[in-house]
C-alpha cells in the first residue's frame, strides 16, 4: 500500500465545518485551491494508496527536521499541486518548497503549476521571483521526471530560464478539468429573462466587468454571485463586511445590506462536491474566476470565461474554453453577444487529447492513477468514498437564528483565543532566547558597531 502527502488545506474526504475553513484559511485564500487538489487527489487515489494532507505545512514553515525524517520514512512520495506560484508574493514559499525538496529522499511531484503576469506578459524580461523559480523547478526536477505546468506561457517563461519542454517541463492545463476523466459534457439551454445565471468577479477586476456584471444580472431575475476569497466567505458566515478593493469599485457586496445577500443569491462553498452540485442546478456560470467557471464545466453547465491576466489566458487557451479579454468587455456587451461570438463546445473536442497528455506526464512520472488500466474506470474510490459523506455548506448569517450566530461567534473567540495562547508560548521561547548570553553580546557587539548590524540585517 502506497501512502503519499499532499500539499493542501483539507482531504476531500475530511470535510471541515464552515468557521473552521475560515479560520484556519484551510482554502488557502481562494476557494479554487480546494478544486485543483480535488481533482489531482480523485485521480491519485486508488485501491492501493492512501493520500494525507499537510494542511500547507511547508509554506508555514512548520516542518522540524524530526517531520521531515518521518516523512521520508513514512511516506511513498509528496505530491505538490500548485496554481500561479511563479509570482512576488510568493517567492518565500518557493524557497521553502526548495528547501524542503531537497532535505526529501522520496519523490516530489509538482502538478499544475503556473506565471501569474500581465495578459500580456514579457516572459525574458527579468523578474524578482526568476532565482526562486530557478531553484524551486531544479530541486523539483531532482525528484522527478519533469514538472506540469499550467499553459505556454508559463512553458515559454521557464524555456527563457533554461528548461527544456518535453525533458523538464510539461504543459498539462488544469487538472482540476480532469475531474471527469476523458470527457467533457455541455448541457442545452435556452437563454431567456428566466435563465439560471452563476456569476463569479473578482475583487480587483476593472470597472467594466464589474459593470456588465452588475447589468447584466438585473437583466436575468434568476442570477446568483459564487465568490471564492475567503473575505467574502467571511461576510456571508459573519457578517463581517467586505474591505475594499485594489480599484475602490463599489459594485460588489460589501455588507449584509447588498440585495445579493438580503436575497440569498450570494454563494460560497467551502467543499468542491457542493460547489460543483450547486452548478449542476444553473443554466450557465458568466464571470472572471477561473475555477468558479471551470466548476461549471466540470458539472456540465455552460461557461463564458472573462481572462483578466496571463494566467486566465493560458489555461482558457490550452483548454479551448469560450473567452474574451477582459479589454474587449464594453458598455454595450451583452450575455446574448457573447453566446453567438464564442465557440462554446470547442473544449469537449479538445479535451480528449489534452486528457491523454495529463495521463502521459503521470506515467512519465511513475505515477499510479486510476487511468492505468482504463480512461473510464468502473471503480473510483474518491468517488465512492464521497457518497458515504455529509458535505458542510455555509448557511447565511441572515437566516440563522440568534442563538446560531451566537455559538458562531463563540467559535471564534475560542478559536482566536487558542492562537493568543501559542503565539504567548512563542513569545516566551522567543524571549528565552534573547535572553540568553550569547544573543546578549551580540547585540551589544552591533550596538557598538552600526555598520556590522546593518550587514546582519538587525538594522533598517
Amino acid at each position: 500500500m502506497k501512502r503519499y502527502l499532499m500539499r493542501g488545506g483539507m482531504s476531500p474526504i475530511h470535510p471541515l465545518s464552515p468557521e473552521t475553513v475560515i479560520e484556519r484559511n484551510s482554502i488557502g485564500t481562494n476557494a479554487g485551491n480546494m478544486l485543483y487538489l480535488y481533482g489531482v487527489y480523485r485521480t491519485l487515489l486508488t485501491e492501493e494508496c492512501t493520500i494525507d494532507i499537510d494542511a500547507y505545512a511547508v509554506e508555514k514553515g512548520v516542518y522540524s527536521a524530526e517531520d521531515i525524517a518521518r516523512i521520508n520514512e513514512e511516506y511513498d512520495a509528496y505530491i505538490c499541486p500548485l496554481a500561479d506560484a511563479f509570482r512576488n508574493d510568493f517567492i518565500d514559499k518557493l524557497e521553502r518548497y526548495e528547501k524542503f525538496f531537497r532535505q526529501l529522499t522520496i519523490p516530489c511531484y509538482v502538478i499544475g503549476c503556473g506565471l501569474k503576469a500581465p495578459y500580456e506578459p514579457q516572459v525574458s524580461e527579468p523578474k524578482t521571483f526568476d532565482k526562486a523559480v530557478k531553484g524551486f523547478v531544479s530541486a523539483v526536477l531532482e525528484k522527478s521526471a519533469l514538472i506540469g505546468l499550467r499553459g505556454e506561457i508559463t512553458g515559454d517563461y521557464l524555456r527563457h530560464l533554461g528548461f527544456r519542454e518535453g525533458n523538464d517541463y510539461s504543459v498539462i492545463g488544469c487538472p482540476s478539468l480532469y475531474i471527469g476523466g476523458g470527457a467533457l459534457t455541455q448541457r442545452p439551454f435556452t437563454l431567456s429573462k428566466e435563465t439560471a445565471i452563476s456569476f463569479n468577479l473578482a475583487a480587483d477586476a476593472p470597472h467594466n466587468v464589474m459593470a456588465f456584471a452588475v447589468r447584466e444580472m438585473d437583466a436575468y431575475i434568476n442570477h446568483y454571485l459564487v465568490e471564492q476569497n475567503i473575505g467574502e466567505a467571511r461576510l456571508l458566515f459573519f457578517w463581517t463586511p467586505f474591505g475594499a478593493n485594489k480599484s475602490n469599485n463599489q459594485l460588489l457586496p460589501r455588507d449584509i445590506s447588498h440585495p445579493l445577500l438580503q436575497e440569498n443569491r450570494y454563494k460560497f462553498f467551502v467543499n468542491a462536491p457542493t460547489w460543483i452540485n450547486f452548478l449542476k442546478t444553473v443554466d450557465l456560470s458568466v464571470g472572471c474566476k477561473l475555477h468558479g467557471n471551470i466548476a461549471a464545466i466540470i458539472a456540465g453547465t455552460p461557461a463564458i470565461f472573462v481572462t483578466l491576466d496571463s494566467r486566465m489566458r493560458e489555461i482558457t487557451a490550452y483548454h479551448a474554453l469560450p473567452a474574451i479579454p477582459y479589454m474587449e468587455v464594453g458598455e454595450e456587451t451583452r450575455i446574448q453577444d457573447l453566446l453567438e461570438q464564442l465557440d462554446m463546445r470547442a473544449y469537449m473536442d479538445r479535451h480528449s487529447q489534452n486528457f491523454q497528455n495529463f495521463v502521459g506526464f503521470l506515467n512519465r512520472n511513475g505515477l499510479s492513477h486510476i487511468y492505468e488500466k482504463d480512461v473510464s474506470p468502473q471503480r473510483v474510490p474518491l468517488d465512492e468514498a464521497i457518497t458515504q459523506i455529509s458535505f458542510p455548506y455555509i448557511q447565511p448569517a441572515l437566516s440563522c437564528t440568534t442563538a446560531e450566530l451566537v455559538q458562531r461567534f463563540e467559535n471564534v473567540i475560542d478559536h482566536q483565543n487558542t492562537i493568543i495562547k501559542n503565539l504567548r508560548k512563542r513569545n516566551k521561547k522567543l524571549e528565552q532566547e534573547i535572553d540568553s548570553a550569547q544573543v546578549q553580546e551580540i547585540a551589544k557587539f552591533s550596538s557598538a558597531h552600526p555598520h556590522f548590524a546593518k550587514w546582519l540585517g538587525l538594522l533598517k
